[in-house]
């Protein structure tokens, strides 16, 4: 009866006591960089990583990927596929150790001028042809795609391909109820959700998708106006080229 009662004793107290974080590891690729974090794309789903000053940041090469070179956090660029290793804490991850090839970092600083190169062409040029278009609409509250905003994107990235010099504008909204900060937040939220995704996709040039916002000062083509909230709750995404027609970077 006493060991009965001392066993039970013994998994009410393990019931009761919090789980302890563990060590775990992750692989992904970068999507977004900054503030001591970066969001990985991990499967279907995206992970955000802190990192601190005891992180430790590393590059690999060579044929086994055995020569290591000590990196900076700003070299964590997106686009860059990292390995991840440290300590999961349930609802967010803090790492220890962080490493990447060098071949893969030197592919995402050219993702990342060809980015830079078609922003300016973009912003010098102003004027565009929007070649197709597609809308994104979502929950109220949500920056969830969902199964049918997802097809609308594969079509759209499929037209892209097929499009001699092509960009993609994307613009998020919100519906007008609630706090106008909070909805500025949702939406940019949605644009960018549509943006990991277009960049995903199989053939795209991920530094032709950009954010509207980064397209300078131009007009892409003014946007129906909603009838009601749930039409406004969307992301707008054009593929465009500019009258002066882009080079592919």
């Amino acid at each position: 009866m006493g060991r009965r009662f001392a066993l039970a004793a013994s998994l009410a107290l393990l019931a009761s006591t919090p789980a302890l974080a563990q060590d775990d590891k992750l692989e992904g690729v970068i999507v977004r960089s900054g503030d001591g974090q970066v969001v990985l794309q991990t499967g279907n789903t995206q992970q955000t990583v802190t990192l601190d000053s005891d992180t430790r940041i590393r590059s690999t090469a060579g044929a086994l990927n055995v020569r290591k070179e000590d990196k900076a956090a700003s070299d964590l660029l997106p686009g860059l596929p990292i390995k991840v290793q440290g300590t999961n804490n349930g609802g967010s991850f803090a790492a220890d150790e962080i490493e990447f090839k060098q071949s893969d970092y030197r592919t995402a600083v050219q993702i990342r001028a060809g980015q830079a190169e078609t922003r300016e062409a973009l912003a010098q040029t102003g004027e565009f042809d929007v070649r197709a278009e597609a809308n994104v609409y979502f929950a109220s509250g949500s920056s969830t795609i969902n199964a049918e905003g997802k097809r609308s994107l594969n079509d759209l990235a499929t037209q892209a391909q097929s499009i001699e010099g092509y960009a993609i504008s994307v613009l998020g909204y919100a519906d007008p109820t609630g706090d106008a900060a909070a909805n500025q937040r949702l939406s940019s939220r949605r644009a960018q959700n549509v943006i990991d995704y277009l960049k995903q996709r199989p053939g795209i040039q991920p530094g032709r998708v950009i954010a509207a916002s980064a397209m300078g000062e131009v007009d892409t083509g003014a946007s129906a106006t909603p009838t009601s909230n749930a039409e406004a709750r969307r992301v707008t995404a054009r593929v465009v080229t500019s009258k002066a027609r882009l080079a592919n970077p």
